[in-house]
C-alpha cells in the first residue's frame, strides 16, 4: 500500500486523487505528512555520510581541480605566446590540452557515477530505518495514514511529522 501511495505522489494526477480522496479521510482519521526529503538531508546519519563522502572523494575533487587549473594556464600560455611559437610546439600544445580536456571529462564522469553509487548505496541502507521511524512516530501519535509532503498541496503544520521523524531517525540510528 505504501509503494502504491509513492507512486500516486510521483505524478501531477496522483497529488490530485491524493487530494479529493483523501481530504475527507483526514477529517475522519488521523492524516499526517512526513518531508522524507528533508528527513535524509537533515538527520545526523545524512550528515554523518554527506562529511564522510566528501571526505572520501575530496582527493578525486582536488585532482580535477587541479588539471583544470593546468588547462587554463596552458591556455592562456598559449594565447599569449602562441604567435611566437613554431607550427610544431602550438601543434603539441594543443594536443596536450585536448589531451588533459579529455581526461578531465572522464574524471569527472567517474567520480559523478562514484558519488551516485555511493549516495544510493546510502539512501539504500537508510530507508528502512527511515520507514521504521515513520511508522513509529505514525503509531505512537495515532495517524491512521502518512502522505509525502510533496504530494500534498496544503496541509497544516500540526500534520507535518517531519522533525518527529528526525529525532526518532537520529536515536534509531545511533
Amino acid at each position: 500500500m505504501l509503494v502504491f501511495f509513492r507512486y500516486l505522489a510521483k505524478c501531477a494526477c496522483g497529488a490530485a486523487f491524493l487530494m479529493l480522496v483523501l481530504a475527507p479521510l483526514a477529517q475522519a482519521a488521523g492524516l499526517a505528512v512526513v518531508d522524507s526529503r528533508k528527513v535524509l538531508q537533515e538527520s545526523i546519519p545524512a550528515k554523518a555520510y554527506a562529511k564522510n563522502s566528501e571526505e572520501g572523494f575530496r582527493k578525486r575533487i582536488n585532482k580535477i581541480k587541479d588539471l583544470e587549473a593546468e588547462v587554463k594556464k596552458q591556455e592562456e600560455k598559449l594565447k599569449r605566446d602562441g604567435l611566437t611559437m613554431s607550427e610544431l610546439d602550438k601543434s603539441m600544445a594543443g594536443l596536450d590540452l585536448r589531451h588533459k580536456e579529455e581526461t578531465i571529462r572522464f574524471l569527472s564522469q567517474l567520480l559523478s557515477r562514484d558519488k551516485a553509487n555511493a549516495d544510493r548505496a546510502e539512501l539504500e541502507r537508510l530507508s528502512p530505518v527511515l520507514d521504521k521511524a515513520i511508522q513509529e512516530v505514525a503509531v505512537a501519535a495515532g495517524y491512521d495514514l502518512v502522505v509525502e509532503k510533496e504530494a500534498v498541496r496544503f496541509s497544516r503544520s500540526g500534520v507535518d511529522i517531519t522533525g518527529k521523524v528526525i529525532e526518532k531517525l537520529n536515536h534509531l540510528a545511533k
